[in-house]
């Protein structure tokens, strides 16, 4: 190996630069985000500022509920873990629920009505679809598709039942990305029949 300064791509003092960049960045990562600090005027019960707070919630896989405690910082969760008096969780939890703390709390989720690119009002998105509704009814349904995940709300069910019979040609479809079949099929033969 040939130690000819020309043939090297780097001296070792742009390495020791470059590395100690990568390490200063990856500690910056690693810690709170810099935010204006802005006192409460009025504090929230129950809140003391930097103290995670502590409450059990559900959160929907395939259409139920697995119950959850949820670690928060000022209304920010922080960490799922699983419910030990939960008969679903008892007390672990999955990648699914690892994940939903984006879904909980997401600080770049839209926060208004848009029409393509551009906001527009919740007016405006009622008058749209109304008038939606208003081409559909004319046309029984034909052609129009609902695709939702599994519903196991009985209200829910009862509100498309209700569209479907307003819209008798439209078709509701359900599917999971994540779903069940395995257990199911299990349970038939175990049991003799679909459960």
């Amino acid at each position: 190996m040939s130690r000819d300064p020309a043939k090297l791509l780097m001296d070792r003092r742009t390495a020791l630069k470059l590395l100690a960049a990568g390490i200063t960045s990856t500690l910056a990562a690693c810690g709170r985000p810099l935010e204006e600090i802005v006192p409460y005027v009025d504090i929230p019960d129950g809140l003391t500022p930097g103290i995670p707070m502590r409450f059990a919630t559900a959160l929907p896989l395939a259409g139920y509920g697995r119950g959850v405690l949820v670690r928060s910082i000022e209304g920010r969760p922080i960490k799922v873990d699983g419910n030990p008096r939960h008969p679903d969780s008892l007390g672990s939890t999955d990648v699914f629920a690892e994940a939903s703390v984006l879904s909980l709390y997401d600080p770049d989720r839209s926060r208004a009505v848009r029409n393509r690119v551009q906001p527009v009002a919740w007016n405006t998105f009622w008058g749209v679809l109304q008038g939606q509704m208003q081409q559909e009814k004319s046309r029984n349904g034909a052609g129009l598709r609902i695709l939702t995940g599994r519903v196991t709300s009985p209200t829910l069910r009862r509100q498309f039942n209700d569209l479907l019979q307003a819209l008798p040609e439209a078709k509701w479809c359900r599917y999971e990305p994540v779903n069940d079949d395995a257990a199911t099929a299990g349970a038939a033969l175990a049991f003799g029949r679909p459960l």
